[in-house]
């Protein structure tokens, strides 16, 4: 358990969204966050913005809360979006920290559950909660269900806890960080590392957030999945570990030509697969 000395103010929670233009689907996201939190004065929204084009006062022209949360804007360059996330980490007042990229939200009732979690586990370092895909294309959602005790092994062939559902203690969050030079998996390479460190964690069996499909590491697939085998590679605890993640990475190569090669080539047979996929109605989880 890593020691974790007070912050410089009293709020329970820091949740962390970083902007970058054009911020797709970040309405949707800040209505969740006033949803979940708006009646709230221990819990903090701190909005990062690269460019200061962000109009907050447009997001939540709909939105009518008595709001307690206090929303923080700042503005500030960076090379990117995880130097902007490092850059917020010493910034924000929370004991505790939860990244959530614009276009993603939180579920219906994960305020009341987070909180009652935090103060029910004042001993663990970081919190991590089921999460829940939602295909950008028919909005089908996809229950992510995260394991009760999480080893390296949960991590060779996906990534068994998104990001969003994932809450750390503001001092574990500092120590820890976001490594850089994983431009597109630093979020993937930093639950690694809390996993192979060996401190101390709590699973919360209930939806924490919904993550739009789509993203830039999607895109990009094979250099994020290149860059989450490096990050193993850099925490394997043996040379077997080792054999099995290179045999993970291999694997995925299979998969992906497989795909690319055959499946995306046959209209016919990609919507036969796609149908036979086990997807929940849009908001299901929501």
């Amino acid at each position: 358990m890593i020691s974790h000395p007070p912050v410089h103010a009293k709020r329970v929670l820091s949740i962390i969204t970083v902007i970058k233009s054009p911020a797709v689907g970040f309405d949707q996201t800040y209505a969740s966050v006033l949803r979940e939190f708006g009646d709230c004065d221990d819990v903090e929204y701190f909005i990062k913005e690269w460019d200061g084009s962000l109009d907050l006062e447009k997001c939540s022209s709909e939105q009518h809360f008595d709001q307690k949360l206090k929303v923080r804007k700042v503005r500030g360059k960076d090379s990117g979006v995880f130097d902007a996330m490092n850059q917020c980490i010493d910034q924000v007042s929370g004991e505790w920290v939860v990244f959530l990229n614009a276009g993603d939200w939180f579920a219906k009732g994960f305020g009341a559950n987070v909180i009652q979690a935090i103060r029910n586990s004042q001993e663990v370092d970081y919190l991590y909660f089921d999460g829940v895909t939602v295909d950008q294309n028919d909005k089908r959602e996809f229950l992510r269900k995260a394991p009760d005790t999480l080893e390296l092994s949960h991590f060779y062939h996906h990534v068994p806890v998104l990001h969003p559902s994932l809450i750390v203690h503001q001092s574990t969050m500092a120590k820890y960080r976001f490594d850089e030079r994983y431009d597109l998996a630093a979020d993937f390479d930093l639950m690694v590392r809390l996993v192979a460190s060996g401190i101390s964690s709590r699973h919360i069996p209930k939806v924490g957030a919904l993550f739009l499909s789509g993203g830039l590491s999607e895109q990009m697939r094979i250099r994020a999945r290149t860059q989450a085998t490096r990050s193993l590679l850099s925490n394997r605890r043996s040379l077997w570990e080792g054999c099995c993640i290179l045999l993970a990475y291999v694997k995925f190569w299979l998969l992906h030509l497989l795909i690319a090669g055959i499946v995306h080539r046959i209209p016919k047979l990609r919507k036969c697969l796609q149908t036979r996929t086990h997807g929940q109605p849009e908001g299901t989880y929501s």
